[in-house]
């Protein structure tokens, strides 16, 4: 008997012993996406929202890479689906090739027609941890009220993998997966389920298509009126610029690189449809699709624009429809600019919904949620009571893009951080030359002046880049740029692997020719020379820099003559750092992973060679005040924490100078990113021995790593924007204060002061508790986002009582210890 015909007889018998059930038969699936969160990335935690259809793209990070994935249409008689078979094999097939550390997730989503509003039970028989929303709302219990009409049932699974560890085992002939589930609708005992169909595609879109089954393509932008992210003080009124595109035939630039949105993904539509023209599939409701000529393109254009804007707490801000004109078409593309102004509003984080439709009132097509934020006000620094732990990181912020430069330093401005690592690890562009005889000249970069006084203007801290570039062997020419491709970085590094003489090592600094042989001695004269040119230049602008990104990752297996090499670099660069400016800091080349190559590094002195030891961490849960690391699981691949960190109050001081601020880790997504972010940070400032948190391209957009920093694909800002703001006002950057003793122990409560004395005071539990507080006055009870919640009264015996649980809450106002 085949695998097909067992799963079909397994899913048969199931339905059968589920009397009156009707298996959801049609379903439009996607994944698998990178991360825990999955699509609560970029719903902003309510993934619940999605309205999808097959063809629909969804822009999250997908398993392989940055692209975009696209919802299938799925059909099953008996509702079973096997998602490590060739059943759905956008997922088996990319799970075959990789398995990453951060999981996978996949969504299966259908549309349910009732005649009636009328009860129901929902039998699911699903393999693995799951989340279930109904209509938008998250539900727990298999019994549900269907409303008159359609409902959206979306269902979220997570890899047994990345839940209990659990190895993944595919579908074979004779055996299902462990990733599997089967759902079917039923009456209750007073009510059978009746008059109920499926499908997969959205009853209310109509799809638009040219007659040759050319889709139409959207992309739209949200920004401030200067272009910049979309973030405003509090003292600020919202205006809102809404920027939309469309086009037909696919952009010049790559797709997963924009955010660009279809009616359907190319050829996806038009081959569902021949296949039902044919007869090959035969779906149970048929998708609403208009066809148009490719003449009449600009007569099918959107003509409205619904807009609906949310509070992060669901409060209705804007609820509307904007009537649409483009301008003339350019290249292909027809643009309409609106102006949204939505006045002053509070601190909070708001989403915004949007449909295009046509003039009859069709939805055309629904837009990912845009976002914006409004945030008490940039950090007065003059306040500061003690030092910042705050930074991000981005490891070529300098470009040729000065605009974009300086825009990212007044996000940073408006964010409330303050400290930025890294600028640009070429040497070329710090103006650095040197001859491979160890003479090395200085023409100083007028735009890192220009990025200087305009972080100065700002008030943020800069962290310059001394570089010693990535292992190359004699083999390669000299003076040849550092291999570019994965491959050529691979074999560069397996040729260096090969060498038992390390005198025929050389480095290659980005932006320079290779540097003379190791144990030359011009070798460690280029190294140490180009650190006192720079850091002499430089004094009292950059006094803290850095090395390379991520060394042991790019050293391979890494022999102790290729580790030998590059701690004598980092000893040579350190040396001309002090020689230079003896106050100076260097924070090591970064260091990620848990192997024996870390300690080969560390035996030839390269964590000596600093101030403060670099170490890049990926947490995937969020650390309690006391715990010895981050967050990091020794079970993880990439971002282990090496045990030098858990001896480092004894060693140097410690700075994270690569963290995702897990949204891609979360189950939760965005608003996990949130409470974990504020942890981590409460984390740091307990915690003597470390100096800073770089989080991963806070600014970010489509350029680099979106699913793990804290803007979405279209550069709008996330929830943890407010989070950072309101942090950076209440906790960074204060006088750290003893713990109140009449706290329960197991509160976690981090407790500072600023100049004027006033308090703040976090607090969170891992379960639901009433904490009574001693108070010397009225107390304000503020969220994460910044939103004041409401102000406590001390009772006649000077107590307030605050609600403690998982997601931390600030007290403010002065306590009596």
């Amino acid at each position: 008997m085949s695998y097909r015909h067992i799963v079909f007889l397994f899913a048969v018998l199931l339905t059968l012993s589920q009397a009156h059930a009707t298996p959801i038969s049609e379903w439009a699936v996607f994944g698998p996406a990178w991360s825990r969160g999955g699509l609560a990335v970029t719903w902003l935690s309510h993934e619940g929202d999605v309205q999808p259809q097959p063809g629909d793209l969804d822009r999250t990070r997908g398993w392989v890479g940055k692209k975009d994935i696209t919802w299938q249409y799925l059909q099953t008689d008996t509702g079973m689906i096997d998602w490590l078979s060739p059943q759905v094999p956008d997922v088996s097939e990319q799970l075959a090739k990789t398995h990453k550390w951060a999981g996978a997730t996949v969504y299966a989503h259908t549309y349910i027609w009732a005649d009636h509003a009328q009860p129901a039970k929902l039998n699911d028989a699903i393999k693995g941890s799951h989340r279930i929303w109904l209509n938008g709302d998250r539900i727990s219990d298999s019994k549900v009220r269907l409303q008159k009409g359609w409902n959206r049932l979306l269902i979220a699974m997570h890899s047994p993998a990345m839940i209990n560890g659990k190895e993944r085992k595919f579908a074979t002939d004779t055996h299902p997966s462990n990733w599997t589930m089967q759902v079917s609708i039923v009456g209750t005992q007073e009510n059978d389920i009746d008059h109920v169909r499926f499908t997969a595609f959205d009853p209310s879109r109509t799809t638009l298509l040219t007659s040759d089954n050319r889709p139409m393509r959207m992309m739209a932008m949200l920004s401030r009126p200067d272009g910049e992210s979309p973030i405003f003080f509090a003292d600020e009124s919202v205006s809102l610029h809404y920027a939309l595109q469309v086009g037909l035939d696919e952009p010049e630039d790559k797709r997963d690189r924009r955010p660009w949105y279809y009616t359907v993904t190319p050829q996806t539509i038009s081959a569902l449809m021949d296949q039902r023209d044919a007869g090959v599939c035969q779906y149970r409701i048929t998708p609403d699709t208009r066809r148009f000529a490719p003449d009449q393109f600009k007569d099918n254009l959107p003509a409205k624009l619904k807009v609906r804007v949310l509070s992060y707490d669901n409060m209705p801000v804007m609820d509307n429809i904007i009537a649409l004109s483009f301008e003339a078409e350019k290249q292909g593309v027809f643009q309409t600019q609106q102006l949204i102004n939505l006045g002053q509003l509070p601190v909070n984080h708001y989403r915004m919904y949007t449909e295009y439709l046509t003039s009859d009132d069709k939805v055309i097509l629904r837009h990912r949620p845009h976002s914006f934020s409004v945030v008490q006000g940039p950090v007065a620094r003059d306040q500061d009571t003690g030092p910042r732990v705050l930074a991000t990181v981005g490891h070529w912020l300098l470009k040729k893009d000065m605009d974009g430069v300086l825009g990212r330093m007044r996000l940073l401005w408006r964010t409330g951080i303050t400290r930025q690592h890294k600028i640009n690890q070429g040497w070329s562009t710090w103006g650095l030359k040197h001859d491979g005889q160890g003479n090395v000249t200085l023409t100083p970069n007028p735009a890192i002046d220009q990025l200087i006084d305009e972080a100065n203007r700002l008030g943020i801290t800069l962290v310059g880049d001394l570089s010693t570039g990535y292992i190359r062997t004699d083999l390669l020419r000299d003076g040849q740029a550092m291999p570019q491709t994965e491959a050529e970085q691979k074999a560069a590094i397996a040729k260096a692997e090969d060498i038992v003489d390390p005198r025929q090592l050389v480095l290659a600094p980005y932006g320079a020719r290779s540097s003379p042989h190791f144990g030359h001695p011009a070798f460690e004269k280029t190294y140490e020379e180009a650190a006192r040119l720079l850091v002499s230049h430089y004094k009292g602008r950059i006094d803290y820099w850095t090395g390379d990104n991520e060394t042991d990752l790019h050293a391979g297996k890494a022999t102790e003559q290729i580790a030998e090499v590059y701690a004598t670099a980092v000893k040579a660069l350190y040396r001309g750092l002090k020689d230079a400016n003896p106050k100076a800091v260097y924070i090591s080349p970064s260091i990620c992973r848990k192997n024996e190559f870390t300690y080969k590094l560390q035996k030839f002195g390269f964590m000596d060679a600093c101030d403060i030891l670099d170490v890049h961490a990926h947490p995937i849960d969020a650390p309690d005040l006391d715990s010895p690391v981050i967050g990091n699981s020794t079970k993880e691949g990439l971002g282990v924490v090496i045990d030098y960190l858990k001896e480092s109050k004894s060693n140097k001081p410690v700075w994270y100078g690569e963290l995702s601020a897990p949204v891609s880790h979360s189950f939760d997504g965005a608003a996990g990113q949130v409470e974990s972010l504020i942890k981590q940070l409460a984390w740091a400032i307990n915690n003597e021995h470390v100096q800073g948190l770089s989080y991963l391209v806070v600014y970010n957009g489509y350029d680099y790593g979106w699913p793990s920093g804290m803007c979405n694909l279209g550069k709008e800002p996330l929830p943890a924007i407010n989070a950072i703001n309101t942090a950076s006002h209440l906790l960074d950057g204060r006088k750290k204060l003893s713990p109140l003793s009449h706290l329960n122990g197991s509160i976690q409560q981090l407790r500072v002061a600023d100049k004027t004395g006033n308090e703040t005071l976090l607090l969170w539990n891992h379960t639901d508790s009433k904490v009574w507080i001693k108070a010397k006055a009225q107390v304000q009870l503020v969220d994460l986002l910044g939103i004041h919640r409401t102000t406590l009264t001390p009772n006649n015996m000077g107590m307030v009582q605050v609600d403690v649980g998982k997601t931390p809450v600030y007290v403010v106002g002065r306590f009596v210890e």
